[in-house]
């Protein structure tokens, strides 16, 4: 197993940034996941994922959680000045369910409409700020590739 890296706050100006595929896949390395997808919570499908193979029965986990988190924010999380418009996350939205199995299903969002979905275990869950890190960086690359 390799250790965990993070992926660089700042590059600098004239350094140009890693593409999003190759962002997307170190953050999957780096952070020592299982499997993970960027998800559109509109329609609940993956817009991109690592190079582990998709199973079905987890990819149904993940879909579930994005349903429910995005339920459960419509119904107490949205403010009414978002009503207008489907935006049930925002900056601060995520969530954490840890599975009998030991692995953990971690959501967080990217902006409005896209959402990271991890799948990992208990113990690399332990280094959440590492994680974060990375999924704020990638955030970060995919909000100015969409701008």
């Amino acid at each position: 197993m390799h250790s965990p890296t993070h992926l660089p706050a700042n590059p600098s100006p004239s350094t140009p940034l890693p593409s999003y595929p190759i962002a997307y896949l170190f953050l999957s390395s780096s952070s020592s996941m299982e499997k993970s997808y960027l998800v559109d919570v509109a329609t609940k499908l993956y817009l991109a994922t690592d190079s582990n193979p998709v199973d079905s029965q987890t990819y149904e986990l993940c879909s579930d959680l994005v349903d429910v988190i995005t339920d459960i924010s419509c119904i107490y999380g949205v403010s009414s000045s978002h009503s207008q418009s489907f935006g049930p996350f925002d900056h601060k939205s995520q969530s954490a369910i840890h599975l009998e199995s030991g692995i953990v299903l971690y959501l967080r969002e990217v902006n409005t409409y896209l959402a990271v979905v991890c799948v990992l275990r208990e113990e690399n869950f332990a280094r959440r700020a590492l994680l974060d890190h990375n999924i704020d960086v990638l955030r970060s690359l995919l909000n100015e590739l969409l701008s």
